[in-house]
């Protein structure tokens, strides 16, 4: 029917509005250097959902869940490596771990669909279950947060535009699903729409705070090292026009006022940094 050709053409863009959803926020991390409140852990999940079910449109033969899915893989892998550069050892080791898992998990997957001369049903099963697992896994991904939020009372960690983008796209996903008798995908984008909303709800519930930290600029920088060639030249000039120690002694004030004066202003410039 022309309306489910339509519902499904409606979540594809939905879909590939949701893939984009974090370029933002990635695009801001690569430009200061640092990931700040960004969680790069559900990137690896989401390339290797895209991927999955790149997998299930070639055994269905649904180019309406083939291409947002493509597109999906090539940005999530985007996001995976340019976050990988940018966090800790710790973090980076998990990503690695994630990705590595789901790739061994599609291999096997594909390689006891292929050898195993799987008739259709078959393969169409092993790879919806397969999808499912990992698109369930995707939607939950944020979930690693929500306790800290609860703590923190504060949903810096949460994405807002991801969490609506997962509402409206597993929605139109289930009634795609519905029409077409595909449980496959109706079910996991049902439960991704309602994780979704728990996300939304913690979002208004526990407002972001503002904790924005920003690496030192170039001028920054030169800035503090001026300030620290004008201290240096200050006490230059001290030993100069005052060699010896009775000397110094009898203008103490000026001198420490001088130095006290760049000081200060170095001391401000690395605050404003920071």
């Amino acid at each position: 029917m022309w309306w489910e050709t339509l519902v499904a053409a409606i979540g594809g863009v939905v879909a590939l509005i949701l893939f984009l959803a974090p370029m933002k926020a990635v695009l801001r991390a690569r430009q200061d250097r640092v990931l700040g409140d960004l969680n790069p852990l559900p990137f690896p999940a989401l390339t290797a959902n895209c991927a999955g079910w790149v997998a299930y449109s070639y055994i269905t033969d649904d180019v309406l869940v083939l291409w947002p899915n493509m597109c999906g893989y090539l940005l999530a892998l985007f996001y995976t490596f340019s976050c990988y550069g940018l966090a800790d050892a710790k973090t980076r080791d998990r990503q690695a771990a994630i990705l590595l898992l789901f790739s061994a998990v599609l291999m096997v997957v594909g390689a006891v669909g292929t050898l195993g001369d799987m008739e259709y049903d078959s393969l169409k099963r092993l790879w919806g279950f397969t999808s499912n697992a990992i698109l369930i896994i995707f939607y939950a991904s944020p979930l690693s947060t929500c306790l800290e939020v609860l703590r923190t009372r504060c949903s810096a960690s949460l994405n807002l535009p991801l969490s609506v983008m997962n509402v409206i796209n597993g929605t139109l996903w289930v009634i795609y699903g519905i029409a077409i008798k595909d449980l496959f995908l109706a079910v996991p984008n049902g439960i991704g729409a309602v994780l979704g909303l728990v996300y939304c709800a913690l979002l208004l519930t526990f407002p972001r705070k503002s904790s924005a930290k920003r690496s030192p600029s170039t001028s920054d920088i030169d800035t503090m090292s001026s300030s620290r060639r004008e201290l240096m030249g200050t006490t230059g000039s001290m030993e100069q026009d005052q060699p010896g120690a009775d000397g110094l002694a009898k203008e103490p004030g000026a001198a420490a006022a001088a130095a006290a004066a760049v000081s200060a202003r170095a001391t401000g410039v690395i605050s404003e940094a920071v």
